[in-house]
């Protein structure tokens, strides 16, 4: 069963690699607040409206946003 909530755009040529990041000051408290891009941020919901227009077909919506 394929999930359209999750999908992977994954090379046929070579292996998959995922990579996990951990932020991590040692012993000394984080002061620093990390969040999104903010000039990659709007008020609008580009991607709901979207996807609600466009319905769940099993296809990426990845093309439509793509920088």
């Amino acid at each position: 069963m394929t999930s359209v909530e999750h999908r992977v755009l994954a090379s046929r040529v070579s292996p998959r690699v995922s990579i996990a990041s951990f932020f991590a000051t040692g012993s000394r408290p984080i002061t620093k607040v990390y969040g999104p891009i903010k000039e990659l941020l709007s008020e609008g919901k580009e991607y709901t409206d979207y996807v609600r227009a466009k319905g769940h077909d099993g296809t990426s919506a990845l093309l439509h946003f793509k920088l």
